[in-house]
């Protein structure tokens, strides 16, 4: 992690709180750096030296070839305490949501162009102006004095909900903290495992009825892999990620598009679901975008049809009636 010279406790808790989420004219009207300067991530890192950054399982002397003239220390621990962990991303997520409104002040000055005397008029037209930089701003009415610019490189609004979040965050209730915190390596099994390992792989009610069931220990060896086996496909792969997901506290799965990710979280919560009597949930689906939470949940929806979908964007039709 990157950090600044630490001396005793170094108060990150009141950090957040006397950060305010809204940012002051000052953050956005005069930058530590010039913003378009620094398109590179880690020149823009930067801009703010006293945030740290997590950098485990990196080559050291690559970083400090790089840092060797910067007043930063490295080292590679985990973060001091929750606190140290909500500050830091905090910071980082903030700076990081000013960027385009910043650049969108500099792009306009360095432009010199004038506002128009039209509402909410996109202007002003490239081919009629003499700037030829790239233009990171929307541009509308004078207001008085002032001129009224849009980023058009970001969306501040889409970071401060989180922001918002994370300074209410109580550190005690933070998630996985052993292993987000502390850097704990040793992932460890899943709670149901502990009153529950033998698991049906195929919980489909053609195959209850036969009683043709494929009970396997999840914490234990797995069979042998074989083509159609567990109705997950014909990759390996598939399976090991399926026993990954249902073996442990936290997984990752990852590969290109079409390699089949979708495929095996939707087994993996057919399999939790089919193998319960009782709920184990509520089970939190989270995506990037709203077509992909729909994708997701209308697999599910093929096994289990209590879904409740929140919020906006779904244009499916599947669970229309599950929106709210």
């Amino acid at each position: 992690m990157l950090l600044p010279h630490i001396h005793g406790d170094s108060g990150h808790s009141s950090l957040i709180q006397n950060t305010p989420v809204i940012p002051i004219s000052d953050d956005i009207l005069y930058p530590q750096t010039n913003v378009n300067e620094s398109e590179d991530y880690g020149e823009r890192r930067l801009m703010y030296p006293h945030v740290p950054i997590n950098c485990v399982n990196v080559d050291l002397t690559d970083v400090w070839s790089w840092f060797h003239t910067r007043e930063i220390q490295i080292l590679c621990y985990a973060y001091q305490s929750v606190d140290h962990y909500l500050a830091t991303h905090f910071e980082l997520m903030r700076q990081d949501s000013l960027i385009p409104l910043q650049k969108a002040v500099q792009s306009y000055r360095s432009s010199g162009q004038k506002p128009s005397s039209t509402l909410f008029e996109d202007q002003p037209d490239p081919a009629t102006t003499a700037y030829t930089g790239t233009r990171d701003f929307r541009l509308y009415e004078r207001v008085q004095l002032n001129a009224l610019i849009e980023a058009t490189d970001g969306y501040f609004e889409a970071s401060r909900h989180i922001l918002t979040i994370i300074k209410k965050i109580e550190a005690e209730k933070l998630p996985f903290k052993s292993y987000l915190v502390d850097m704990d390596k040793d992932v460890r099994m899943p709670y149901y495992a502990s009153f529950k390992r033998y698991f049906d792989l195929d919980t489909s009610s053609k195959t209850k009825k036969m009683g043709n069931n494929k009970r396997i220990d999840i914490m234990g060896s797995w069979p042998a892999y074989d083509i159609g086996m567990y109705d997950i496909g014909t990759e390996k792969t598939q399976l090991d990620a399926l026993q990954n997901i249902l073996s442990k506290e936290v997984s990752i799965i990852q590969g290109p598009p079409g390699t089949g990710k979708t495929v095996i979280c939707t087994k993996a919560m057919q399999v939790l679901l089919g193998n319960f009597d009782t709920s184990i949930g509520p089970n939190i689906c989270i995506c990037q975008t709203s077509n992909a939470l729909d994708q997701f949940l209308e697999h599910i929806l093929q096994f289990q049809d209590r879904i409740v979908r929140v919020g906006g964007g779904s244009k499916s039709e599947l669970i229309k009636d599950a929106k709210i």
